[in-house]
């Protein structure tokens, strides 16, 4: 193989249960030689530009003649969210492309701690949103109410 592999996020500001990864290649022929793996070619101008050093590499080698890909596991995008799901989804792939076996052991346990962490978050959401409704049912409606947005 002689192709330039970067990897990277799509940040959709969405939670997915399973994570699609998507590809984007500085060589539409690549695009045939990886879609057999499960790449998603098809996100088009969702992807836009792709920063950091995925974006830069991939740049730099066709300004240089080399044919690359980066994979972008979809994630939601939140700071205080870490995403392994996505991170799983594309080691898988990159597993079977480098026919390799990397132990992600590790990284399951990770996946567990975040859906734990988001159920969570969930829950108090929820809690906050009943409370809300109930302390705007127990107002007068004249009354005006100034909340703070920021």
């Amino acid at each position: 193989m002689n192709d330039m592999i970067t990897i990277g996020g799509l940040a959709t500001g969405e939670i997915e249960d399973t994570p699609t990864v998507y590809g984007a290649v500085s060589d539409k022929e690549l695009v045939k030689k990886y879609s057999k793996f499960g790449i998603d070619f098809s996100a088009g101008e969702r992807v836009g530009y792709i920063v950091g050093a995925s974006g830069l590499f991939l740049g730099l080698g066709k300004e240089r003649g080399m044919k690359g890909i980066c994979m972008l596991g979809e994630t939601s995008g939140f700071p205080i969210v870490t995403d392994p799901k996505a991170a799983e989804a594309v080691l898988d792939i990159l597993n079977k492309i480098l026919k390799i076996k990397v132990d992600m052991g590790k990284l399951e346990g990770r996946v567990n701690e975040m859906e734990k962490f988001i159920k969570k978050v969930e829950a108090l959401q929820k809690k906050a949103i009943m409370q809300i409704s109930s302390d705007e049912k127990g107002q007068p409606e004249a009354k005006e109410q100034l909340r703070y947005i920021g």
